[in-house]
């Protein structure tokens, strides 16, 4: 095949003929695969765009696992600030990494997913950390149709985010992406819907929320340091789901739960239009915890 004609760059241990393999799935056992003794494969994808300045602490903090049967992928977006130079010093630690211009982080993960072969799927920023050995967390990997999530630690506030969700909590707030292990098999079903450009993973945990064949589980660990005050999700507003807000609601959350996000919001509003923003920050999350 020709190159591409904006690639940047193309690496990793795949490339060289390197490449993991997942643990299967559960009709490995029917067809006598030895599912059971092997350890789940987790993909860690980074997107990343002109990150030179955190990049390399995000690689460490995954290279560096006690569980090894980790698969690494990095997506840059044809950075300029050195950002490549960092990624090819670790090529010998990375599965697989290119450089070339996408459309946005979502379009990002999107391409990262076609290129994934773990049994989990996660999302690490390229200015986080991921601090969880994973251990206790493939423990139970073996359940396909279950997303486990836990928790990060927000550096600019100070604080754990965010415990156990469930519907009436998640309607109104996200649970952290940077929390959570996707089983393989939803990206079978689901894509980042690219509309969104900064909360796209919200709706991505909504469609899960609501689809019958799929349970989201807490496990109360810390999972990783979560840049709280430059996320792109953390920057600026959605506009475009936010205008959906109210459909989406309706199209996956039972009826109890959509009142309940209208007076949730009428809350918000209604003590934001007195200028007490910190109040509506505590009594919403006292609210909804």
């Amino acid at each position: 095949m020709p190159p591409h004609p904006e690639r940047k760059g193309e690496g990793g241990l795949r490339t060289r003929g390197y490449v993991k393999a997942a643990a299967g799935t559960d009709d490995d056992a029917a067809t006598g695969g030895d599912h059971e003794s092997r350890r789940p494969l987790v993909t860690v994808i980074t997107v990343v765009f002109n990150g030179a300045k955190t990049l390399e602490q995000a690689i460490i903090s995954v290279i560096t696992r006690s569980y090894d049967n980790i698969e690494f992928v990095i997506i840059d977006g044809g950075s300029t600030d050195g950002t490549l130079d960092i990624i090819k010093k670790y090529d010998h630690a990375i599965d697989y990494w290119v450089s070339e211009p996408d459309k946005g982080i979502y379009d990002a993960m999107n391409k990262a997913l076609d290129v994934a072969l773990g049994d989990r799927i996660y999302f690490l920023g390229c200015d986080d950390l991921l601090v969880n050995d994973l251990r206790n967390f493939a423990l139970l990997f073996r359940r396909r149709d279950v997303l486990y999530y836990g928790d990060v630690y927000l550096i600019h506030q100070h604080r754990l985010y965010d415990g156990a969700f469930n519907g009436f909590k998640l309607v109104v707030r996200n649970i952290c992406q940077q929390a959570i292990f996707y089983p393989r098999g939803v990206f079978k079903k689901y894509r980042f819907d690219t509309r969104y450009q900064t909360l796209a993973d919200y709706h991505l945990n909504i469609c899960c929320y609501a689809d019958p064949d799929l349970s989201l589980t807490y496990v109360p660990e810390l999972v990783a340091i979560y840049n709280d005050s430059s996320g792109a999700s953390s920057s600026r507003v959605d506009d475009v789901l936010e205008k959906d807000r109210n459909r989406l609601t309706r199209q996956y959350f039972p009826t109890s739960i959509y009142l309940y996000s209208l007076l949730h919001e009428a809350l918000r509003r209604l003590l934001g239009f007195f200028g007490l923003k910190r109040v509506v920050k505590t009594a919403l999350r006292k609210l909804s915890a």
